[in-house]
This record gives structure tokens, C-alpha cells and sequence, in this order.
């Protein structure tokens, strides 16, 4: 784990050398990456830190790798950074978050009122003049949001 080291990883990207001397900067943990004062970033992927000069060139290209693990969005977002948008991670993140926008783009933390378009609100509508259940159940919940509507009146919920 990458709790507590022992020694100080230096940020390759920002590391100069003079004649006599190499002048570095330490990088600091901030939850599942590591930052430098220069701004740039790296990730921690299961708790293994990597710093290399390009780790989004990297690991875009070594992404079936680490694609099934669950990252953060931080780190998601640096693994698609700078590269190009018809990469095959970058497409999928941008099709997930087009599909949860789709479910719960109207609890946005910017967010006023629903999206334009909001794919989910009919069926929240009509959720919302159902009566009281003791019992709902969804069959194919996806990512939930339907049940979490079904809670609103019912007693238990069940998603599957």
C-alpha cells in the first residue's frame, strides 16, 4: 500500500539538471494520485503508484490492463488527458458519462433543473403519482435510479 513510504517519489516532469546537480520536487498523495507542485499528476492504480513523464501515454496503451478495475474519476481523467477523443478508453468514459448523465444528470452538484432532454424524468413522473407499496421491485435496475424513485413510496425496494 502507498500509505506510508519510506522514501520520496520525484516528479519526472518537472526534474532539471544543472552541471552539478539535479534539482527535484517531491510529489505529495492527494487521495488516489500523486501532485506536484508543478501541477502535474499521477496516478495510483491498486494501490501501485505510477510516475513515469507521460503515464496517460502509457497507460492508454496498455489500458485492457486496468479497464476492469473501478477508478476514480481523477484518475480516470488523467488517463485521457491530452490524448485524443476517438481513443478507446476516452470513448468509453464519454459513453458512461452520457448513459449516467441519461439516469442522474438531474442531481448534478451544478445542476438547477434536469438537462435538457433528461431521459429519465417521464418515468419519474409517473413514479411520483403511484401510490404507497409495502414491496417494489425493478427488474434490470442499471445503475439504480429507478429504484432509488421507487423508495420514494414503497417500504422495500429490490433492484435487480
Amino acid at each position: 500500500m502507498v500509505t506510508a513510504m519510506s522514501w520520496d517519489l520525484v516528479c519526472p516532469g518537472c526534474r532539471t539538471r544543472t552541471g552539478d546537480r539535479i534539482d527535484v520536487r517531491t510529489l505529495d498523495r492527494a487521495g488516489d494520485l500523486l501532485a506536484c507542485e508543478c501541477g502535474r499528476r499521477y496516478p495510483i492504480i491498486d494501490e501501485v503508484p505510477i510516475v513515469m513523464a507521460n503515464p496517460a501515454g502509457y497507460l492508454r496503451s496498455e489500458i485492457s490492463t486496468i479497464v476492469e478495475r473501478d477508478l476514480s474519476p481523477d484518475v480516470a481523467a488523467l488517463l485521457v488527458a491530452d490524448g485524443p477523443d476517438e481513443a478507446p478508453y476516452a470513448r468509453l468514459l464519454e459513453h458512461l458519462s452520457i448513459y449516467m448523465d441519461a439516469h442522474w444528470g438531474d442531481r448534478g452538484v451544478d445542476r438547477a433543473q434536469p438537462p435538457e432532454g433528461f431521459a429519465a424524468q417521464p418515468i419519474i413522473e409517473r413514479l411520483a403519482r403511484l401510490p404507497r407499496v409495502e414491496l417494489a421491485v425493478e427488474l434490470g435496475c442499471s445503475v439504480g435510479r429507478i429504484v432509488a424513485e421507487l423508495a420514494v413510496n414503497a417500504d422495500r425496494v429490490v433492484g435487480l
